[in-house]
């Protein structure tokens, strides 16, 4: 009898505790401010990048104002920098924006037009990293996916891009480009190649990404603020790694494996003709602050929720999870896209999709007619940027002091 108590007693504060562990799990990230483009100077286009300076300041490329917008840690808007031209502090390309130390920042262009460079409030000009000499490589287009700065100055940046060999093979269809990620250390002739799924742009200190998921894979990375690099691995099993090995550093970190959605993978291998393996175990990851990192798992096993941006997992640098739930907040699928930048989670609410901004800018520049995916849901009039706190909200989650 009194055993059945015991089990009772110990079932009502399991249940309870699960309880209690579910509201916060259901429970946003804290907001750290909301931005309406209807309350600012003027109002805000298309937003094709967010970047999130060490001081948390946010810069949004407005690359449909040729601008870049910033707002403080106090959601506070600050003087924009930047405009369209082909001068000093102007650009007519741009497709990236990275921060940099002190309030400085560096916006990056396609078709290999110089980066510009900006420092404090107003367009005082700054040396931006040269991405010329990635050139030397490569004939057709750069299009750009991501970039970070790091504290000693260096640029990484992933690309997707034609090189000599593979635009010849591009012709008949054999061969669209290589995804990489190259990082520019300041005063070097060249760049180093971390990651590539293509071998042309392969050396002894590339790791190779082979097969579809490379495609994924070569997204799958961030850098802190010290410059410590941490990617998804590349055998597509469910773990990171910290450092690279061209640093002489590179650390497995083994994550618990999570249920997969079987039925999406066969879907992809009959509609799609995948091979089994090829959908990512890792999807995408991030820094956190005082070494933690988020993965948000691939092929997961839920089906998809409104105002849900997907099931995500905080780990410390030992790969001890620190809380997994659906990440909620105010964000609807259809019509929003989200940043994650040095544990700041930054919404764009309503306007034009990013995706198609790139693609609306592509088009113009070649002088093709642009059109639309028609997977969004209509363009908002208004805008509207919500920032939220990650650090604290995973630090919440977890019973470990930070």
């Amino acid at each position: 009898m009194n055993g059945d108590k015991v089990r009772v007693a110990t079932a009502a504060v399991v249940a309870i505790a699960a309880l209690a562990s579910g509201v916060r799990a259901d429970k946003p990230p804290p907001l750290l401010w909301s931005v309406s483009d209807d309350t600012l100077t003027a109002p805000l286009g298309a937003i094709t990048d967010v970047a999130v300076g060490s001081d948390g300041t946010v810069f949004l490329l407005d690359s449909q104002n040729f601008m870049v917008r910033r707002i403080s840690s106090e959601g506070k808007e600050l003087p924009s920098l930047g405009r369209r031209g082909e001068g000093p502090g102007e650009f007519m390309h741009p497709r990236l924006v990275a921060a940099l130390q002190g309030g400085a920042c560096v916006v990056l262009q396609d078709f290999y037009a110089p980066a510009v460079c900006f420092e404090g409030e107003e367009d005082r000009l700054c040396v931006a990293p040269d991405l010329a000499i990635i050139r030397s490589g490569f004939l057709a287009t750069i299009l750009m996916d991501t970039a970070r700065i790091d504290a000693h100055g260096r640029l990484l940046v992933s690309l997707f891009a034609i090189d000599r060999a593979s635009q010849k093979k591009a012709v008949t269809g054999r061969s669209a480009g290589v995804n990489a990620v190259f990082r520019l250390e300041p005063g070097s002739p060249s760049p180093v190649v971390l990651f590539s799924n293509g071998p042309s742009v392969a050396s002894a200190s590339t790791v190779q990404i082979p097969g579809q998921a490379g495609s994924f894979a070569a997204r799958c990375w961030d850098v802190d603020t010290e410059g410590t690099i941490i990617y998804a691995d590349p055998s597509n099993r469910y773990r990171v790694i910290i450092g690279h090995p061209v640093d002489g550093e590179s650390r497995l970190i083994e994550l618990p494996v999570q249920p997969m959605d079987e039925a999406k993978m066969r879907r992809l291998e009959e509609e799609y003709g995948w091979e089994s393996g090829w959908y990512p175990r890792v999807s995408n990851v991030y820094w956190l602050d005082e070494g933690r990192f988020l993965v948000v798992p691939g092929a997961e096993a839920t089906e998809p929720v409104p105002s849900v941006l997907g099931v995500w997992e905080a780990f410390d640098d030992r790969g001890r999870s620190l809380g997994r739930h659906p990440l909620r907040c105010d964000f609807d699928a259809g019509q929003d896209s989200y940043y994650v930048r040095n544990g700041t989670l930054v919404v764009i609410k309503g306007g034009k999709s990013a995706n198609e901004a790139v693609h609306a800018q592509m088009a113009a520049m070649l002088g093709i007619k642009a059109e639309s995916s028609g997977d969004s849901a209509p363009a908002s009039d208004v805008i509207r940027i919500d920032a939220y706190d990650l650090n604290s909200h995973y630090a919440a989650m977890s019973n470990s002091p930070r």
